[in-house]
């Protein structure tokens, strides 16, 4: 097995922001401070379902990821405490997750597919030692940041209060990116998928409504969360309900043939297909699969904030 130092610290970088907007997206959809326990229960529900889809396409197997976090005792957590150990069994885990809305998990599993992507991109976890370290490392920098004192368990992170700010149906966000720049993003929607943005392309260096140029926009809406809405992260730049008309009331997301889980699933149409919140699926005809960018392979719609805005610039390429 490869030693610790060969662990790339840009891919524990990238992990530990992966970890830190589940665990945001956990505390807004409960309204409270999340458990250890419950950010490692979704973390293996993830590998479990998800994973299978981009590991599995590189013939690893989740298997041992699944181990490793559920494996020791986690920094900082009294080792008598069976809720904030990541010995969990899995019928407490189960319960840990029934509760959540369908947003949560799908844009932690995006998340972990845009992981793997950018580690792939970057040139590090190039093998399942690298991965699995650079997973543990980065799961105990997260937990000992969001413990207390070691053997008590107290949380650092606080849940936002009532009055944080929340993005309303035609308010206009300024999210901030990997490269510097702002992109302008009008929410549309709120569904079980997330919050849904129709997103402008061009880059401003201000968070200023008045830079923006509604008549450039994403081809389809992004799904995402409000933490960093809340946090101020993401500033509230205006409200504009007038450019609403250019986009779907209710947007759809697209699932590609191409995808594993998808290449033998008789629902997909040839082309790829178009699901609604309400759960409707059409197929999708070979113009509007190369609109979206599925059969380019460039497609993405579901995302962690953090990986938002490191995606955006890459995202609006093309369009």
């Amino acid at each position: 097995m490869e030693n610790r130092s060969a662990v790339d610290g840009r891919a524990v970088d990238l992990a530990v922001g992966w970890f830190r907007d589940i665990w945001a997206a956990l505390a807004e959809d409960r309204g409270e401070v999340p458990l250890p326990s419950d950010l490692l229960a979704l973390l293996v529900c993830t590998l479990q379902e998800g994973g299978q889809t981009w590991i599995a396409a590189d013939g690893r197997s989740t298997v041992g990821l699944q181990e490793l976090i559920w494996r020791g005792q986690t920094p900082g957590v009294a080792s008598g405490d069976r809720d904030a150990s990541a010995k969990v069994s899995s019928k407490q885990s189960q319960k840990s997750l029934d509760d959540l809305s369908d947003w949560v998990f799908t844009t932690t599993e995006d998340g972990l597919a845009a992981f793997y992507r950018a580690t792939k991109q970057i040139g590090t976890c190039s093998s399942f030692e690298q991965l699995s370290l650079t997973l543990e490392q980065a799961l105990t920098l997260f937990l000992a940041q969001v413990s207390g004192k070691a053997c008590e368990g107290k949380l650092e992170l606080k849940v936002r209060k009532a009055n944080s700010p929340k993005a309303k149906i035609g308010d206009v966000v300024a999210i901030p990116t990997s490269n510097g720049a702002f992109y302008a993003a009008i929410v549309i929607s709120e569904n079980r998928f997330g919050t849904a943005l129709g997103v402008f392309l061009d880059p401003h260096l201000q968070a200023d409504i008045n830079l923006v140029r509604s008549e450039r926009r994403l081809p389809y809406a992004v799904y995402t969360g409000q933490a960093a809405v809340k946090s101020s992260r993401w500033p509230l730049i205006g409200h504009r309900p007038d450019w609403l008309n250019l986009f779907p009331a209710e947007p759809e997301i697209f699932h590609s043939k191409r995808d594993v889980l998808n290449a033998t699933n008789p629902q997909i149409g040839p082309h790829g297909s178009a699901e609604t919140p309400a759960g409707k699926l059409r197929s999708l005809s070979a113009d509007e699969a190369a609109g979206v960018r599925l059969t380019s392979g460039l497609y993405q719609q579901l995302f962690l904030e953090s990986f938002l805005e490191n995606q955006l610039p890459l995202l609006v390429q093309g369009s």
